[in-house]
């Protein structure tokens, strides 16, 4: 496992226990296993595959990284808690329609010839 899978995997299985917590850190896991999935893929394709759809595989990581944050500073925030909360809330909702456009277009397989 690289270090990127052991820090998602370690930051997925942070212990919550607000309750309003617990929803947002299932879709970041779901972010993080759309990650999995798109790397899989470009991996089975050419080297220079990786060129082409870079930019949105890193999108994608970026957006599991910090939905994990967001969710991890709420759980400890203790005077801010409320406004913790609802920028994690808010990141993570908007988070999940990005990473499956990046998915799309990381996916889609095709190439073109310039």
């Amino acid at each position: 496992r690289n270090g990127l899978e052991v820090t998602f995997a370690a930051m997925a299985e942070q212990p919550i226990s607000n309750d309003e917590l617990k929803p947002l850190l299932e879709k970041a896991k779901e972010g993080h296993r759309v990650l999995k999935e798109v790397i899989e893929f470009v991996n089975t394709q050419e080297p220079d595959y990786w060129d082409l759809v870079a930019r949105p595989v890193v999108d994608i990581a970026v957006d599991v990284f910090l939905a994990y944050e967001f969710v991890r500073q709420a759980e400890r925030a203790t005077k801010t808690k409320e406004n913790k909360t609802r920028i994690a809330r808010r990141f993570v909702n908007m988070m999940m329609p990005r990473i499956e456009m990046n998915r799309g277009y990381a996916t889609m397989g095709e190439r073109f010839e310039v």
